[in-house]
């Protein structure tokens, strides 16, 4: 479920809809990960911005919220406050993820029999109660403990029984006690507000899968926050990326450059979307310092709406476009085409093309 976890966007929708969540708990967090993303919503949601978010997942069919609650039986809306996710050195691809819950979580296995998963087993054991499902093929764990709070629980979820121990090792471990060896992640903590905080060490590790963005294969630790401060309209981000030095800082600041004027180029031939891509040009300011590039923005939440608003057009169009390509590609296949993502080309050995699906 968690492989390839550099790419988290499914799982970050997923709980970036919750209507409660809790600053970040690092005594949940393995003392030896090299990666972690945290959502806290408590802030997104007393702003516009995350009432625009949850407003527009609720109109979605494919609604995260909705998958959810189907398919592992907790309601983002009422019993998710909060998600951590983190990797361990030598398995960046396997992230561990501890979901803060209400109590409802104590009734997960009644409601995960009223899903559609198959094969359900519930086990006790000395901390907690462990259950096991197959959904779609694959089989999913989840360890269920009492939370740092007693209004609280805490839910390891995993999709192997090493990730499962893992997790369960890392709540389990006494949070008065301070780690071994000290973190090997950045020292930086969530601004007030934050409402999605990530850092990660070792991006360039040898041995390890470099990351797919190029603007990170020059990276060596990276921190990016972003929220919105409390009783304000203002939404901010940041991003600090550490290079080897100062000449591979530059470069990654001209990357990030590029990726905002490729923004501004995809909306040159639609006046419509010209207003909001400035507004958002306008507000991010790249810098480098040393080693260090430095990336901040400051943008008023309806912006920052209006803007994934306008992303979120864009993909539909490359959607709708895809489909309209793959009918040309292949006339009198009657299919509706590539799902989200995929690309309407053919293999390249020219077999029989696999069977297109609907949207998810």
């Amino acid at each position: 479920m968690f492989g390839s976890a550099r790419n988290l966007s499914l799982l970050t929708t997923m709980v970036a809809s919750c209507a409660y969540a809790g600053p970040l708990d690092r005594s949940i967090v393995h003392p030896e990960a090299t990666w972690l993303v945290h959502v806290d919503m408590e802030a997104g949601m007393a702003g516009v911005l995350g009432t625009h978010l949850t407003e527009r997942m609720a109109k979605d069919p494919h609604n995260p919220m909705s998958r959810m609650k189907r398919d592992f039986g907790l309601d983002p809306t009422h019993d998710v406050r909060g998600v951590t996710v983190f990797g361990l050195p030598g398995q960046i691809d396997d992230g561990i993820a501890i979901i803060t819950t209400t109590s409802a979580a104590d009734t997960m296995g009644e409601r995960l029999a009223q899903t559609s998963c198959k094969g359900l087993t519930t086990t006790k054991r000395e901390n907690c109660v462990v259950y096991t499902w197959e959904l779609k093929g694959r089989t999913f764990r989840a360890a269920v403990y009492p939370g740092r709070r007693v209004q609280d629980r805490l839910v390891v979820l995993a999709d192997s029984e090493r990730v499962l121990d893992q997790g369960i090792k890392a709540v389990e471990r006494d949070p008065k006690q301070p780690p071994a060896a000290p973190s090997p992640m950045p020292q930086a903590e969530p601004r007030p507000g934050s409402i999605i905080f990530a850092t990660a060490a070792d991006l360039n590790r040898e041995g390890e899968p470099r990351p797919q963005a190029s603007i990170l294969q020059a990276a060596k630790t990276l921190v990016i926050d972003a929220g919105q401060m409390p009783g304000d309209t203002e939404v901010y981000g940041s991003a600090t990326i550490v290079a080897a030095d100062n000449e591979e800082a530059i470069k990654v600041q001209h990357m990030a450059q590029g990726v905002l004027a490729l923004l501004a180029t995809g909306a040159a031939d639609r006046p419509e979307e010209q207003p909001v891509v400035a507004d958002v040009v306008k507000g991010v300011k790249i810098t480098t310092d040393g080693d260090r590039c430095i990336v901040e923005s400051h943008h008023n939440a309806t912006v920052v709406a209006a803007m994934l608003d306008l992303l979120a057009e864009r993909r539909m169009r490359a959607h709708r476009e895809a489909i309209e390509q793959y009918r040309k590609d292949h006339p009198g296949d009657d299919r509706r085409g590539p799902s989200r993502g995929t690309s309407p080309t053919p293999p390249a050995n020219n077999t029989k093309p696999v069977s297109p699906t609907t949207p998810r």
